[in-house]
């Protein structure tokens, strides 16, 4: 999306301090007791009152944002009602996190009894910093010292650093973050990561991304954290993120970091088209209504126009992260010619899914504005590259997969039409 990275993630932040208020207008008019209100406001009225250093650091963590949209979402679709208690149980546990990790930034001592502690790992938001615990399914007290010493029920943990590298957080065995349930991705476990190498490999795929100012800032602002999935197989890399999981990015390993850097990259654009979305209507009908009926550029399966809208604004944006790589990288290497290829195709693939929604897509005026955009930026980025020695190799290339792509979907979906199929043969509406 050609929006500044920053003021997007700014507006995200903001909501997420309205919905932070607003869950405490909602705890403050009810009747009913519950230790959860209770311990709500009390975390409330600690974050109002930490420091400007700390309040920055809970709210820009992406976990902050995450259990906050889950919370009002809860407590919106019950009503006049309260949640169920084990709902209410597992948000006082969060607020105390929060608190104690607000606590922790600015030196204070503070002290709190939970209902219970779930075992295993569990991250401090806003200071990249996590302790093991066994489980403890009884009141646990939870006492931090001003030197920053735990305390579990009187004994001492050790609070570890998050690993990172590049400026990504990797995070894994965090409840958390878990991905939406029935979304085929299998987040590993702690003892399956190999932390070395992700390492290595993300801190190659940052210096790949510095090259491109625009993209790193974007990456910056919407893909901080990363989470280890199980990949389909050891030849195919994925990725994924998902708008209820703000600037959480879930990828398989690759033993490239232009792969590694690509995804970053491409998921990032679609967390920052998630927001901007929130804040502008693109289409003069219900995204939900839109049939998947439509060829797609990437894609074997019949698509939404709002999908592939999302998919030309990411590929665009990988479009000119893979031709900014050719003016620093010397000639004749692995990732130069990768980088060649990838620009090529993608930014020709973006076009000719904006002539897919040109003619079929009932934007708004809003929506016209950002796809005009995105073709003006594609065109603006392929021709910055033509004058390359290999562009035309590259440009072939290209050509021989598009028509490949196309004659394959022409034929899987026995159609002679080039942009999508009967709605006979898919009547399901869906934005997936």
């Amino acid at each position: 999306m050609e929006q500044n990275p920053l003021l997007l993630r700014r507006w995200l932040l903001r909501n997420t301090i309205e919905a932070l208020e607003d869950i405490a207008t909602i705890l403050s008019s009810r009747i009913e007791v519950s230790a959860f209100a209770d311990q709500f406001l009390i975390g409330y009225e600690c974050l109002t009152q930490a420091s400007p250093e700390a309040r920055r650091k809970i709210l820009e963590d992406p976990r902050t944002g995450i259990w906050i949209e889950s919370v009002e979402s809860g407590l919106l679709a019950c009503g006049d009602l309260l949640p169920d208690e084990p709902d209410l149980t597992a948000w006082a546990i969060e607020i105390s996190l929060l608190s104690l990790s607000i606590a922790l930034i600015d030196g204070v001592p503070y002290r709190v009894l939970l209902p219970r502690l779930r075992g295993g790992k569990i991250s401090l938001p806003g200071v990249r910093m996590f302790f093991c615990s066994a489980e403890q399914p009884e009141p646990t007290l939870l006492s931090l010292t001003t030197d920053g010493t735990l305390h579990v029920n009187g004994e001492r943990v050790t609070l570890n650093p998050v690993p990172e590298s590049g400026g990504f957080q990797l995070s894994a065995s965090e409840p958390l973050l878990n991905h939406p349930s029935g979304s085929g991705i299998f987040p590993l476990q702690d003892s399956d990561i190999a932390y070395e190498s992700w390492g290595s490999l993300l801190d190659n795929a940052s210096k790949l991304i510095a090259l491109h100012p625009p993209s790193q800032e974007l990456s910056r602002c919407f893909g901080s954290v990363i989470v280890p999935v199980q990949g389909e197989s050891e030849n195919t890399h994925c990725s994924v993120s998902f708008s209820n999981r703000p600037c959480i990015l879930y990828m398989s390993w690759a033993p490239l970091p232009e792969i590694i850097a690509e995804a970053i990259v491409h998921e990032s654009d679609h967390q920052s088209f998630y927001v901007h979305t929130r804040r502008v209507v693109l289409w003069n009908e219900p995204v939900e209504k839109q049939p998947c009926i439509y060829r797609s550029p990437w894609r074997d399966d019949p698509r939404p126009l709002d999908g592939i809208l999302r998919g030309a604004s990411a590929f665009i944006q990988v479009g000119e992260f893979a031709g900014a790589l050719l003016v620093p990288l010397n000639r004749g290497t692995r990732v130069f010619d990768w980088a060649g290829q990838r620009a090529v195709l993608t930014l020709r693939q973006s076009l000719d899914a904006i002539s897919v929604i040109r003619r079929h897509g009932p934007l708004s005026q809003a929506g016209r504005d950002i796809l005009e955009s995105l073709y003006d930026r594609a065109r603006r980025a392929l021709a910055g590259i033509t004058q390359e020695p290999d562009f035309e190799k590259w440009r072939n290339t290209a050509a021989e997969k598009e028509l490949e792509h196309d004659t394959a979907w022409q034929k899987r979906h026995q159609t002679n039409e080039k942009d999508q199929i009967s709605l006979r043969q898919c009547p399901q509406p869906s934005v997936a």
